[in-house]
Parts: structure tokens; sequence; C-alpha cells
């Protein structure tokens, strides 16, 4: 909901005061009546039409340094959020989770790279027994020649 700007609520007092309804100044503005009548209620209590300070604690970080983490994130995509702690240089500290909430808010997600896992021993050789079978083996130069790709056999090393 957007707010009402201040020469909107002057134009409900001054059409208040000239003996206007609630319903004819929402109409004529094209705001809700419900609107008119908090504006009026406020004017009336604290004789002014500013915004009042609003109650509960003030944010830690503001916009900037939101920016700052957001651009540190995106930039390096493999970092944790705990690495993106850390590197944040805010003049105050933070905690993890508020880290994790601001990449949340802006939509940084996952920020764990995934590895996939190595091959054990017995994956190695059924694949080694897979590729012998289906494959014509070229005995002077130990390379194993499938229908996709050549695998080559490096004995000393056990690698592919």
């Amino acid at each position: 909901m957007l707010p009402i700007l201040n020469d909107i609520r002057r134009l409900v007092i001054i059409k208040f005061q000239d003996g206007w309804s609630q319903t004819k100044i929402a109409m004529d503005l094209n705001i809700s009546r419900h609107g008119v009548q908090i504006i009026l209620t406020k004017f009336q209590q604290y004789k002014t039409l500013e915004d009042l300070q609003k109650s509960g604690r003030l944010r830690r970080n503001d916009d900037r340094y939101e920016r700052l983490l957001i651009r540190d994130a995106r930039c390096h995509p493999k970092k944790t959020a705990c690495e993106l702690q850390i590197d944040w240089s805010s003049s105050k500290q933070t905690s993890m989770s508020t880290v994790k909430n601001i990449l949340r808010k802006y939509g940084v997600l996952g920020r764990i790279a995934a590895m996939e896992p190595f091959l054990n021993e017995r994956h190695v050789c059924s694949r080694l027994n897979w590729c012998k079978a289906y494959s014509k083996v070229d005995s002077s130069s130990l390379t194993l020649t499938s229908e996709t790709n050549p695998i080559f056999l490096y004995l000393k090393s056990n690698c592919f």
C-alpha cells in the first residue's frame, strides 16, 4: 500500500474544516474513507501532518550494506554464508541468520557448492570391465576405443 503524500493530507484537513464529510473527501481525493479517518484522528491528536517516529528497534544494516553483501555473493557464487559474513565489512557485527535472511530476501540461495563423489574401486573395475567387453582394444597404445570416446589406460597410477 502506497503512503499518502503530505499534500493530500493537507487537502483532507482543509476540506474537513470546510464542512465536507469523510465519505465526500474520500471520493473526491480517490482515497479510502478509512484513510481519511486516520489522517483526521492523527491531526486532532498530534496537531501535525508529518509521519511520526515509528516504534520498534531500528535496522542494524541499511540498504547500502545489503547491496554490498549481495554484490559480493553474486561475484563469488561458491562462497558460503559463513565466508560472506566474515568478508562483509560492516561497522557492526552481524549474525549468520541476518546474512542468510538478507541473501534469501534478494533471491540468492544455495550457498554450498556440491561436489560429485569420487569413484570407489568397485565402480572403477565395473567401468573397466564394461569398456573391455564393448570395445576394441588397440594393443599398440593401451587405448580403449568406444563408440563415443577413447578411454586412456594408465597402468602405473590406475587412473582413467
